[in-house]
């Protein structure tokens, strides 16, 4: 009889054993890319992204059997991007610009590494530029994408335009009109009058953009 308790003592703990097992082997299994996917635009819903312009922040996955993840990569599992330049950006220098102006950054930054490997920061493309924070799951390039608006630095595409800039001269009160080299938007410009060579800073203020025919109409400031 007390060999058959001592059977049925062990059987217990045998079974309490597995069962243990089997929630720590559930408990260590990745999220389906889906929960991951979920997660990443719960935490991305009402973040802005801050360039030159405002834009979004969206979830974003492609790809597949990826297990190294770097520029070459990324351009291979998207072939909307295979000739485009693509940056690999610095990752602590993107996240330190935005998490010291929202606290929100922080939080999609901490699911991202949470739940990733090899995270980086491709920016492709020039002056309007896709950008993304990606990282690999389960074979897969997850994460975030936006849009920028660079118009500095390195990537930045010089603009061979010229326009024209007709002011009211402060000190004389003449009206002058002077050509100059397109300037970068918010970008203050020291012009001289033609008439009693006063000088005048004007900064070039965007007012309304046409993309189709490329005609662009700025405002300015005279200080």
């Amino acid at each position: 009889m007390s060999k058959k308790i001592l059977l049925f003592v062990v059987l217990i703990f045998a079974l309490a054993t597995v069962s243990a097992s089997a929630q720590d082997l559930y408990k260590s299994r990745p999220f389906p890319i889906g929960n991951v996917l979920s997660g990443i635009q719960e935490r991305a819903e009402n973040l802005v992204y801050i360039s030159e312009e405002d834009w979004d922040v969206n979830a974003f996955v492609i790809g597949r059997n990826v297990s190294v993840l770097n520029a070459q990569t990324f351009k291979q599992s998207n072939p909307k991007i295979l000739y485009e330049t693509v940056e690999d950006f610095p990752v602590n220098v993107f996240w330190e610009r935005l998490e010291q102006k929202d606290y929100s950054w922080t939080r999609l930054r901490n699911y991202l590494e949470a739940n990733l490997a090899q995270i980086h920061i491709f920016k492709v493309g020039d002056v309007r530029r896709d950008v993304y924070v990606v990282g690999i799951f389960d074979g897969h390039i997850v994460g975030v994408r936006m849009f920028a608006v660079e118009t500095w630095g390195e990537n930045a595409m010089k603009i061979q335009t010229k326009i024209f800039v007709i002011y009211d001269c402060r000190e004389c009160g003449e009206r002058c009109e002077t050509e100059t080299d397109f300037p970068w938007i918010d970008e203050t410009s020291v012009f001289k009058c033609d008439f009693c060579s006063a000088t005048s800073k004007i900064q070039i203020i965007l007012v309304v953009e046409k993309k189709d025919d490329r005609e662009t109409f700025c405002s300015a400031n005279n200080d």
